[in-house]
């Protein structure tokens, strides 16, 4: 039971954590209800004030005309009906489409404008009857008995636009001369709606007192339409249900009209908050998962404790046993094997200078000495390589002069440079002083001496600066060889793809040299760069921090 109870712990408090962000999310998606309806009721109720200006604007144009043509001493004719309506226009700096028409008793089109055309729609002479219904007409006998201006249901105009009618009687010196018919277009009126960023998120339903709906392009009641353009924010376009709308029903001069407002798209705040509430439960779940797993894991793990240090003990005296036989192994190949290897090449230098008549002979004593020279090198690097890796080759730094330690690291390959009459060109700076570990940094320098000899033609020439620049000290060290392309040069400090070439000589190498020359200058916190090209020659850079 006492091995299980953080088990019951951890239950506990998912369950816990649960019932909290339940409860969480209840109370935000309340808030959130609350918030969305507030705001769609602010902008329903800011879409119906913007229309009922407009609609209230666009009777007060109406009353104007309606003055003008009934207080004129005579008639007004078309066109200065037409610029009186352009200078109401131009007096309010409205940009409105409009459509105006006069019409006499017997419902004939006497004058028709637009606010820049005459008769557009071809309309003067004609009859209404010819577009509007019979009880249409009888609204408009009717309007002909008042002198109260009544607004009609939206119409689709020859014009090409939707428009709302607001008509009023013409009674010229007590006679009744037929009606007047201005029409604004829909689109303008609704304008200051739709253009306006907050409302972006929202769709609008309009609909007459009948229910039939319109929007800013056409009326959806039965009759002709006259454009082709359509509407991409009629509220059909969205999927809302019906039951998302807020609507109120407003009457305008005799004529009601019903606006209703909803969200093109369910608000999604509550699911986002839900969202992240699951995902810190997940967490939380998570957390305490590994907890609890990790609690069971360190008991199971503090109980093999015991028998691993006891296994631990064993193993520090076979690794002891094993580290003597390593030291060993390198004590065989540094004395028992290098030394001879050595001696076998003192001695073969020797015969190659004995004069004998057998050239093939002399040639034999040259490659055999070469590969021992090459076995012996191998073994210097192999060695050093595989003691920087245990931990075996001790830094041991001194303060020393660069350029002096270079000169006699170079006076031990001037054999090598010799057979090949290699020019070794030393252009040192004597003043320079390194706080570091003199025999690495004479590995470092002698490795990559050799390798330019090795790569350099027959009577070429090698260059090694040494200098300051930048506070850093350079040695360069450069050959006219036959270079490298940029692609094998950026893989020579690489183990696991180690290249070795064949020299101008014939020489062979392992490339492991190289790898030491960077794990050396690495340990003194510097660094080697390369520039090559093939038949250029090669430039290999050491770059060592100034001592402090």
């Amino acid at each position: 039971m006492k091995r299980s109870i953080h088990w019951y712990l951890c239950f506990f408090l998912i369950f816990l954590g649960g019932v909290v962000v339940y409860l969480l999310h209840q109370s935000n998606l309340e808030k959130v209800e609350i918030s969305n309806r507030q705001q769609l009721e602010y902008i329903h109720n800011r879409a119906v004030n913007q229309f009922s200006s407009s609609v209230h604007n666009l009777a007060g144009l109406v009353a104007g005309m309606k003055s003008y043509i009934n207080m004129s001493e005579e008639m007004p004719s078309q066109d200065q009906f037409q610029k009186f309506v352009q200078s109401q226009l131009n007096d309010i700096d409205s940009k409105d489409s409009i459509a105006v028409s006069v019409i006499d008793t017997s419902h004939i089109f006497r004058q028709a404008f637009t606010r820049y055309e005459n008769d557009p729609a071809q309309l003067i002479g004609r009859s209404v009857r010819d577009f509007r219904s019979e009880e249409k007409i009888k609204a408009l006998d009717d309007l002909m008995k008042t002198d109260d201006l009544k607004m009609f249901p939206p119409i689709n105009l020859r014009e090409g636009w939707l428009g709302i009618p607001i008509d009023f009687r013409i009674k010229r010196n007590g006679i009744v001369e037929g009606y007047g018919a201005p029409i604004l277009n829909f689109a303008t009126i609704m304008s200051s709606v739709y253009d306006d960023e907050v409302t972006k998120g929202f769709a609008f339903k309009f609909s007459t007192e009948r229910g039939n709906e319109f929007d800013r392009t056409r009326s959806y009641n039965g009759t002709e339409v006259h454009t082709k353009e359509v509407d991409k924010e009629f509220y059909k376009n969205f999927t809302i249900p019906e039951d998302a709308f807020i609507s109120t029903t407003k009457q305008y001069f005799g004529f009601e009209i019903t606006i209703a407002t909803a969200y093109k798209e369910v608000p999604n705040q509550g699911k986002r908050f839900r969202n992240i509430l699951l995902l810190y439960y997940g967490l939380l779940i998570l957390v305490l998962l590994i907890i609890t797993w990790q609690l069971d894991r360190y008991r199971k793990l503090n109980n093999r404790l015991e028998i691993a240090n006891t296994e631990i003990a064993s193993q520090n005296e076979e690794l002891q046993h094993l580290n003597q036989t390593k030291n060993r192994f390198f004590t065989m190949i540094s004395h028992d094997v290098k030394q001879p290897l050595q001696s076998i090449e003192g001695l073969l230098g020797l015969l190659q200078d004995e004069k004998t008549d057998d050239s093939s002979i002399n040639s034999l004593f040259k490659e055999v000495r070469k590969s021992t020279r090459n076995t012996v090198d191998l073994l210097n690097n192999l060695l050093r390589w595989a003691l920087s890796q245990t931990g075996e080759l001790a830094y041991e730094p001194i303060h020393f002069n660069i350029a002096v330690t270079i000169r006699k690291t170079i006076a031990l390959l001037d054999q090598q440079a010799l057979a090949k009459k290699i020019t070794i060109v030393q252009n040192l700076d004597d003043t320079i002083h390194f706080y570091g570990d003199v025999d690495m940094i004479r590995t470092v320098v002698r490795n990559l001496t050799s390798n330019a000899i090795k790569y350099t033609d027959i009577r070429g020439e090698i260059v090694i600066n040494s200098y300051l620049d930048d506070d850093k000290i350079h040695i360069s060290i450069k050959d006219n060889g036959i270079g490298m392309k940029p692609e094998l040069a950026s893989s020579l400090f690489q183990l696991g793809e180690m290249v070795s070439r064949e020299g101008t000589s014939g020489e062979t190498g392992t490339g492991l040299g190289l790898i030491l020359c960077k794990e050396f200058i690495e340990k003194h916190h510097g660094d080697i760069q390369i520039s090559s090209m093939p038949d250029e020659g090669t430039t290999f850079t050491i770059i060592l921090p100034v001592s402090t």
